[in-house]
């Protein structure tokens, strides 16, 4: 136990001692004020007919309000997995396949990469921006999404008939986007 002179004193009495964190060094409250604030928000939700909902994760758990997750831990799980089933279905309706036919790529005929890691998604018309930052109304966005938000904005494109999006191998995404800036540097004047 640290001794009570180095110890922080708890924010909430300011008498008795913080609790002792294994990762953090000391949290901000005593036990005591940590049961009685839990105790409160228990009250708080019987009181005012607030059920107490289970994690979206859907590990079982109660939820912490308002976030609807129990941990963090849960969050990313959840996250991970719906990128996971966005790419997934994405690269399915695209083929599963590298769509390069250029004769003048690193590879000569048919490019044949398979592999879900590898495969990005190509925009034939360069509008990939505005699916990515479009929201559900159809509105632009403030900020770029990542991760799972990018993935299921593409599955969403995927309804619009002529999204001009084809899948491409990292490589042969990299020789279309060099070129296309060539050519668009060499026409400026």
């Amino acid at each position: 136990m640290v001794p009570r002179s180095i110890s922080p004193v708890c924010s909430i009495c300011r008498m008795r001692p913080a609790r002792r964190h294994h990762a953090v060094g000391f949290w901000k409250q005593c036990e005591r004020c940590n049961d009685n604030r839990r105790r409160g928000a228990a009250r708080y939700h019987a009181r005012h007919g607030v059920t107490r909902k289970q994690c979206r994760a859907g590990c079982g758990m109660p939820a912490v309000a308002p976030s609807g997750w129990c941990s963090g831990h849960c969050r990313r799980e959840y996250q991970v997995s719906r990128q996971a089933a966005n790419k997934a279905a994405v690269v399915a309706a695209l083929g599963g396949v590298c769509g390069c036919t250029e004769s003048d790529c690193y590879h000569s005929g048919p490019c044949e990469v398979r592999l879900l890691e590898g495969l990005t998604v190509h925009h034939k018309h360069d509008d990939g921006h505005y699916i990515r930052n479009a929201t559900r109304s159809g509105k632009s966005a403030s900020s770029r999404p990542r991760g799972a938000a990018t993935w299921s904005r593409y599955r969403r494109a995927l309804g619009i008939p002529h999204h001009g999006m084809q899948l491409l191998c990292g490589t042969c995404h990299y020789v279309h986007t060099a070129r296309m800036w060539r050519t668009w540097r060499a026409s400026r004047p």
